[in-house]
């Protein structure tokens, strides 16, 4: 069974801009609310699986809030970062866990056959578990750019109360069976698998991705990797992971992780599972910021071919003197070409990266004027992505029409520079 995932494919489109490949950004696709109204409070947010079993062992899940004052039609949809191309993939897979019986739709649309939205092969039939809802589109050909799920299809509507209904892996797939023939992994909420190193009964360490503490130009990211490093720890601790996809070090041997961190130590980075065997160095530079997002880089310059196994360690004292845990966040985890290249953190562009936004305030439509060849993303204040463009060009128009009012962020990216401003929607 072949399975890949889009989110990878859609960094590697990005190549370009920034010559690296992202093993880890803690984000997910950009989750677009379907909503009813003032009155109408749902939400949807990243949590723990709470019910993580043979069914589905997920570490993470999308828990949506359903409220009781909410549309039919209530879910999301989203533009994906990646089409996906459903010539011979016309079947979609999603687990769904609900506290109720009702008709589940799943919607795609953008592509040459023009909008298709059916229920479910088969209706729901459990409660409280989680259940795998399969969805048939016969007569979907080609690139389809946007999705949409609606879980809890109830028309007209009868709640009486909230309800909070999960759901995760969102697959393409050309078998009506799940976990048959080839399949395309949208979405799964989860990140990389990290395994923690650990020192024994006392050492309580332990791996979260969480709200990015600290939001800045330096690291606009809202989801962050956290470790909770016990100071029952060991030197080593941090963590390991099998990743879903090698990683090619043939021509990239830089690996670049934004780091923040209450203490100067040492930070260490392995890959194994190459030709050329296990490698384990310290960053090329050391740390030199406390409380501030930092990168910290890697350098690999024996390891050619593809490494399924990364290592992270980001405190590497020894012996360790920690009087008590400390917490320690780190995110874009990447390889990339050698660092001060003319894509890479190029102090040239960085002291000319200037982004103009304007009308702000605005209601209908906002120009983001910069230099060519940047990434435009628009983020609300809940740190989904709403939409986000390529420009090749000095100005980006972005469509505002039917957005709620507040507060959002423009972020705009060029190889590794990056630069985030307000813009107030009214």
């Amino acid at each position: 069974m072949k399975k890949f995932t889009i989110i990878l494919a859609f960094m590697l489109a990005f190549a370009g801009y920034s010559h690296s490949q992202v093993i880890e950004d803690f984000e997910h696709i950009p989750l677009n609310l379907m909503l009813g109204g003032e009155d109408d409070n749902s939400t949807m947010t990243v949590i723990a699986n709470p019910d993580m079993g043979e069914a589905n062992p997920s570490p993470y899940v999308l828990e949506f809030l359903r409220s009781q004052n909410g549309v039919p039609w209530g879910g999301f949809w989203s533009e994906l970062p990646e089409p996906v191309d459903m010539t011979d993939m016309k079947y979609v897979h999603v687990q769904v866990w609900k506290p109720r019986i009702s008709p589940i739709r799943f919607k795609v649309e953008g592509g040459p056959g023009g909008t298709f939205e059916f229920e479910s092969m088969e209706p729901q039939t459990l409660i409280e578990e989680w259940e795998t809802i399969t969805f048939y589109f016969p007569d979907a050909d080609g690139m389809y750019p946007i999705i949409a799920l609606l879980p809890d299809f109830e028309d007209p509507l009868t709640l009486e109360d909230d309800i909070t209904i999960y759901f995760d892996n969102i697959v393409f797939s050309d078998n009506e069976v799940p976990g048959e023939g080839n399949e395309l992994m949208v979405e799964n909420f989860s990140p990389i698998t990290m395994n923690p190193m650990l020192g024994g009964e006392e050492d309580d360490s332990y791996f979260d991705v969480v709200l990015n503490p600290d939001v800045n130009d330096t690291n606009p990211s809202y989801r962050v990797g956290k470790f909770h490093r016990s100071q029952n720890g060991v030197p080593w601790a941090g963590f390991w992971s099998a990743l879903p996809e090698p990683v090619d070090m043939t021509e990239h041997k830089y690996v670049y992780v934004e780091v923040w961190k209450p203490r100067i130590s040492p930070l260490k980075f392995k890959v194994e599972g190459g030709p050329g065997g296990t490698f384990e160095l310290e960053s090329m530079e050391p740390q030199t910021k406390v409380n501030e997002w930092e990168t910290i880089v890697f350098h690999f310059p024996e390891a050619d071919g593809e490494y399924p196994v990364i290592s992270f360690m980001p405190d590497f004292e020894d012996p360790l003197t920690l009087d008590e845990d400390i917490v320690i966040y780190f995110d874009n985890i990447r390889v990339g070409a050698a660092p001060g290249g003319t894509n890479i953190n190029d102090p040239a562009l960085a002291e000319g990266f200037m982004v103009k936004v304007f009308p702000n305030p605005a209601n209908e439509q906002v120009t983001v004027e910069t230099i060519p060849n940047s990434v435009v993303t628009l983020i609300d204040i809940t740190g989904n992505v709403i939409t986000q463009q390529a420009s090749s060009g000095p100005t980006t128009s972005l469509n505002l029409e039917g957005f709620a009012k507040g507060i959002y962020l423009i972020r705009v990216m060029n190889g590794e520079n990056v630069r985030t401003t307000k813009l107030m929607v009214h």
